[in-house]
């Protein structure tokens, strides 16, 4: 009677351990959620590019940067990937479609008076300044996500000027600069006041990547 009885106690113990490995065995694993393998594999293609300029051994060479940001109001950040101070592109996920879309591709800065995009976290604004003839023409631009694209906010121009131009030949003279900076909304002379509020307010971040390769590849494999 006593040996039967160890006998159920060790089985249950056998048992107990084997369930305790089971779950164990299932939390290893668990898959990476869709957007974060999704994201993965656009990573491997650019890092498959960068790879192979690096081989090339340019010595204006510099590796392509990775991120993870809120843009929009969902609970899947967008990716971002780019090479700083050169251009930047980033892709979103559709929970419905459970496909990436292309939001920004390669767009250009750090040259020609463009010095980077901002955004507003989770408020699904873009924020750009692009200035000529040396800041004495600064155009203002503001994006927002519409259907999954990236679309003009107003439907004309934010234009930032330090010149008059009085002979009407495009570009500032010796004698046309100013001081007080003119605001326009499209062709229309606006106060600095109402030009201001056609900028959203908030805490923008330079939209830019941060992370190697190697380590958004770690972030993005914990998304499980």
């Amino acid at each position: 009677m006593k040996r039967l009885r160890m006998v159920l106690i060790l089985a249950a113990a056998v048992l107990a351990v084997s369930g305790s490995m089971a779950v164990k065995t299932e939390a290893k694993g668990k898959t990476m959620k869709a957007w974060a393998k999704a994201y993965l594999q656009i990573a491997e293609t650019y890092n498959k590019e960068d790879e192979e300029y690096k081989a090339k051994g340019s010595f204006l060479y510099s590796p392509y940067k990775y991120a993870l940001v809120y843009f929009d109001k969902d609970d899947i950040p967008e990716f971002v990937v780019g090479n700083n101070g050169y251009w930047v592109s980033m892709y979103t996920y559709n929970k419905k479609t459970k496909k990436t879309i292309l939001l920004m591709d390669r767009w250009a800065y750090g040259a020609m008076g463009n010095h980077g995009y901002e955004y507003l976290p989770q408020k699904g604004i873009l924020y750009n300044q692009n200035s000529d003839f040396a800041g004495c023409v600064v155009k203002h631009c503001v994006l927002t996500l519409k259907k999954s694209k990236l679309v003009a906010k107003y439907s004309k121009s934010l234009t930032e000027k330090h010149f008059i131009d009085k002979n009407n030949n495009g570009y500032p003279d010796d004698s046309e600069y100013i001081t007080k900076a003119r605001y326009y909304y499209g062709d229309k002379k606006i106060s600095a006041k109402k030009f201001k509020s056609y900028i959203p307010k908030g805490s923008y971040k330079l939209l830019t990547g941060k992370k190697s390769f190697a380590k958004i590849k770690k972030i993005l494999a914990k998304k499980k």
